[in-house]
């Protein structure tokens, strides 16, 4: 499993085609991810495709936040089905993307790009595994008015907080 596939080319979403392209590339990406995590790559391998995924989702939730969601849809007489819904509706049926799914892409699409690199870079610096999860945590941070935390918090993973942990001890006085 050393020949592991590329990372794919993720472009702007500019059509209702783009973003079913895109539910396929990002199926790519998590198989991609699932790959690299059992041949063992490392977490800088595992970061950079979740990169890639998160980055994907965000665009993904950029377009969605575009698509006009005037009126609702009428409900047909004692059926759950819409008669006729909304263009946003139809976009994600067209592209087979499930509500729960367009609104986690969109809160990841809603932080703002200084944070969302700073939060990125922060990630990879203290060899912390990036999710998407992660990143609507964040989003709900920042939607409820709340800071990201400045203090730095050491991994206990790499040699410098590992350094840092054991000078710690020592001011401490533990053994």
């Amino acid at each position: 499993m050393t020949n592991l596939p590329k990372i794919p080319d993720l472009t702007d979403i500019t059509t209702n085609e783009d973003l079913a392209d895109l539910r396929e590339k990002l199926n790519v990406l998590e198989a991609l991810r699932v790959c690299h995590q059992k041949a063992n790559s490392g977490l800088k391998k595992l970061n950079e495709v979740a990169e890639a995924k998160i980055r994907a989702e965000r665009e993904g939730g950029r377009y969605l936040a575009e698509v006009p969601r005037e009126g609702r849809g009428e409900y047909k007489r004692n059926q759950r089905e819409l008669s006729c819904p909304t263009e946003y509706e139809h976009v994600l049926k067209e592209a087979g993307i499930p509500a729960t799914t367009a609104h986690r892409w969109q809160l990841i699409a809603s932080i703002p790009d200084r944070e969302f690199s700073i939060e990125l870079s922060t990630m990879k610096d203290r060899h912390r595994e990036l999710s998407s999860a992660h990143m609507i945590r964040l989003a709900r941070r920042l939607d409820k008015g709340e800071e990201r935390p400045t203090k730095e918090i050491p991994c206990g993973k790499c040699l410098c907080c590992q350094a840092w942990a054991k000078r710690l001890a020592e001011i401490q006085g533990e053994p």
